[in-house]
């Protein structure tokens, strides 16, 4: 708040129904000197998308994308299945949910549950609490609760808006639950999905959240690992072509199968 209450002018105000959010249409990334001054960027990701949706996130100047001569061989990140909620009932629904802690219990261990919102986090931890279940959860800046839940000979992880940056190799973890599809995690992208037309660098970014969370608990070759996608819109959004081009050679294979087995 100290540093934008001078700028209002410059910002939008997003009032919705888990908060309100005051931000700059594009980052001001421009305006630091570091960056303006510097004679060359290289921003690195395994999940790169579209350059002008990079551009819009990252508030930058135009990017070009490099790419290698020859193609990088695949990395082996061993086993992993995708199953979707067959249901119509929502991500949280009491069917939905007894199914969801089921295939917890016979992973035998740690679950972690990847949400797309802190108000949705909020309810998923309340629930399991009332299941009596053991419930880390993971907030912003704050990873203090990611070691004790490693350290847990079970318990159930619960994030927002983090699809990337965990990594649950080994026998760490081989249950990873998306409970919604990840259209969107901050009251911003709501506003862009809801009244920007199709916003379909906002579906490119749903495969790119997809890839990132179906390489959670993938990270080595000998990872064999289940990924439940509980939101019953998974399987249509999966299969829009724009959603589905945002997904690497890597994971397509893996969400072909996932709907697959949804249409049997």
């Amino acid at each position: 708040w100290p540093t934008i209450r001078d700028h209002l002018g410059h910002c939008g105000v997003l009032i919705g129904p888990s908060g309100i959010e005051i931000r700059p249409y594009h980052p001001p990334t421009t305006l630091n000197r570091w960056y303006s001054r510097a004679k060359q960027r290289i921003y690195l990701s395994a999940t790169l998308g579209t350059m002008d949706d990079l551009q819009r996130r990252v508030g930058g100047r135009q990017i070009v994308s490099l790419s290698t001569a020859d193609p990088l061989d695949a990395a082996s990140t061993g086993e992993r299945l995708f199953v979707l909620n067959p249901s119509p009932e929502d991500a949280l629904g009491p069917n939905t949910l007894a199914w969801a802690l089921d295939q917890s219990t016979r992973a035998g261990g740690r679950t972690a549950w990847l949400c797309s919102s802190h108000a949705e986090a909020n309810d998923l931890q309340a629930k399991l609490t009332a299941e009596g279940l053991p419930v880390f959860r993971l907030k912003p800046r704050d990873d203090s609760m990611f070691d004790s839940w490693t350290q847990a000979p079970s318990g159930h992880l619960i994030a927002a808006g983090r699809y990337d940056g965990l990594d649950l190799a080994g026998d760490l973890c081989n249950l990873v639950i998306i409970t919604s599809v990840p259209q969107a995690s901050s009251e911003f992208e709501r506003f862009v999905v809801a009244y920007l037309g199709d916003a379909s660098f906002m579906r490119h970014r749903v495969g790119q959240r997809v890839t990132q969370a179906l390489g959670r608990a993938n990270r080595e070759p000998t990872d064999r690992s289940m990924y439940l996608g509980l939101d019953p819109l998974f399987a249509r959004v999966l299969a829009d072509s724009a959603v589905r081009q945002s997904i690497p050679a890597g994971t397509q294979n893996t969400v072909k199968r996932a709907l697959e087995i949804y249409d049997s």
